[in-house]
């Protein structure tokens, strides 16, 4: 009689464990799927706020397609604000770090422009700005956009200069007034990547 209640007793204590470690087990993932669904979350805001700044970027580029300096001066102001909207931080370590250092390079250029007395001088900054947002959105991804990186090998006296549409048009930002339909694009960064 003993031996019978030793062993149920051991089968009820056998049981609880087992029933304690699945529950804690259930718990961990649970917390883990949290903390997933969280930075995918974050991520997903983050590439919604890019897509304000592009979406200022853009109306940046077309103030240049239309060479007016007024409405450039204004778009550089409203793509700072947008970007200072960005907040990088439910991001892994290493891409804060990536998207401080890019999107200060992306505000240096801004801020030249701001300060620019000529459209000239303003394309001449939106070269380096345009490459250091493709490269972000290539890092980073889109949300809901797809964005055409395109490229003039003729700005520039032959050097060559790139820009981010969301047409497939080309609308040359660079030489808009001799040479608007010049260029072709290079890459299509599309939804989600």
């Amino acid at each position: 009689m003993k031996i019978l209640r030793f062993l149920n007793l051991l089968a009820i204590t056998a049981a609880f464990t087992f029933q304690s470690c699945e529950s804690n087990t259930t718990q961990t993932d649970n917390m883990h799927q949290g903390h997933e669904n969280g930075a995918a979350e974050a991520k997903e805001d983050m590439a919604e706020a890019r897509e304000d700044v592009l979406d200022a970027y853009e109306e940046l580029k077309n103030a240049l397609v239309k060479s007016d300096a007024e409405k450039a001066k204004t778009a550089v102001a409203d793509l700072q604000a947008e970007l200072d909207k960005v907040k990088p931080d439910n991001l892994a370590a290493a891409d804060v770090t990536t998207w401080n250092n890019e999107s200060k390079k992306m505000r240096e250029h801004l801020d030249k422009m701001q300060a620019a007395g000529s459209l000239e001088e303003i394309r001449k900054h939106f070269k380096p700005l345009s490459d250091v947002l493709y490269a972000n959105i290539k890092k980073f991804g889109l949300a809901n956009e797809t964005v055409y990186y395109q490229h003039c090998p003729m700005a520039f006296n032959n050097e060559g200069a790139s820009w981010l549409s969301e047409e497939s048009e080309i609308n040359n930002p660079y030489l808009p007034e001799t040479m608007l339909r010049c260029g072709f694009t290079q890459d299509t960064v599309a939804i989600g990547k």
